[in-house]
């Protein structure tokens, strides 16, 4: 895969901003908006119902399809990142977003054809779905 690259809305704590968009950027990729507070929908409200969660921030960009998919499987199977993330692909752009209320490690990916639910114990299948999926998310940018 190449530096083709993917419009993406990354939502994640507000202490991983700054590392989030430094990276995106020595990657070589732009961020458009790295300061929006993030205010889940009422769909998504449960997600962060309980109390104790840390502010959430959005981070508009255009990266690296590569990069992109080395920074998902990071947080996917970093021990340290608590909760999971949904990785929606429907609309032309990728919408990652933490959700600390779910079960560590999960990793679900919403695409226009149907959801599919990744644990870290499924590496291999998880890398290979965001692949493709990044790869579709490229392919249909030109």
């Amino acid at each position: 895969m190449n530096k083709q690259a993917i419009q993406l809305e990354w939502i994640l704590p507000e202490s991983e901003k700054v590392d989030l968009v430094e990276a995106i950027e020595l990657d070589g990729g732009s961020v458009e908006d790295s300061g929006r507070v993030y205010q889940p929908t009422a769909e998504e409200a449960p997600d962060y119902a309980a109390a104790g969660f840390e502010p959430l921030t959005i981070i508009t960009a255009t990266a690296a399809a590569v990069f992109v998919i080395q920074a998902l499987a990071k947080i996917w199977r970093d021990r340290n990142v608590g909760g999971g993330t949904i990785v929606n692909a429907r609309g032309g752009k990728l919408v990652v977003r933490r959700v600390p209320a779910m079960e560590t490690g999960r990793m679900v990916i919403v695409t226009e054809s149907g959801t599919r639910i990744v644990d870290r114990k499924d590496q291999n299948e998880g890398k290979a779905l965001l692949t493709a999926l990044a790869s579709n998310l490229a392919g249909n940018k030109g």
